[in-house]
Parts: structure tokens; sequence; C-alpha cells
């Protein structure tokens, strides 16, 4: 699979991270309407999408745990790693929150 001549690598959303987008979304529905959690899922999908090309584009984060990196969107941190060729997306937290919080995490995901 390729766009632009890239290759695209495989995009993989844990449970946890689920649990969260679809959280995220449904208090942005409840606070701001549909048309704005049409719009930050469309944020967050572009986010992934870039991911799928640009796995490396996030900031380097191994004291969150080995191989974490985190990339911004809107007013969430996206945690991920990327084994295998494949991204891996830990959680999707606001970023008021401390991804620290994650420290017993500090194992291999793959």
């Amino acid at each position: 699979m390729s766009e632009g001549g890239k290759r695209l690598i495989r995009i993989e959303i844990q449970p946890r991270a689920q649990m969260d987008i679809t959280a995220t979304l449904a208090f942005t529905e409840e606070r701001w309407g549909r048309r704005q959690r049409a719009a930050y899922r469309a944020l967050i999908n572009g986010a992934l999408k870039d991911l799928r090309r640009f796995p490396d584009m996030g900031k380097p984060r191994d004291e969150i745990f080995d191989g974490c990196r985190t990339l911004v969107v809107g007013s969430h941190l996206i945690l991920y790693h990327v084994p295998d060729q494949r991204v891996v997306v830990v959680r999707v937290l606001h970023t008021s929150q401390d991804p620290k919080e994650l420290i017993a995490l500090r194992h291999s995901f793959a």
C-alpha cells in the first residue's frame, strides 16, 4: 500500500486508546455539539493517517515507556511506539493529564 510513492505502515489502536478516543468524542459532542465532534474526529483521523506515512514524527518520550513517542493533536496527546513496521497507539490523553501515569507500562508492547 502506498500513497504518493511512500509505503504506508499499519496502524494498531490498542483497546485502551480506542476507549480514550470514544470518550473524547462523546465528551466533545456533549459539550460542543455534533459538528465539533466530527471536526475533532477528522483531526484525530488525520493525525493517525500522517503517522502511517511519518511514524517518527512524534517526540521521543522514553521516560514514559521505552520507545514511546507522543504527538499533540488538538488538546490531546497520542502516545504510541513503532515496533516491526507498525504504529501501535497505546493511549490518547488530554494534554492536562500526566502521561507519566503510564510509567507502569515501561515494558515492550510488541
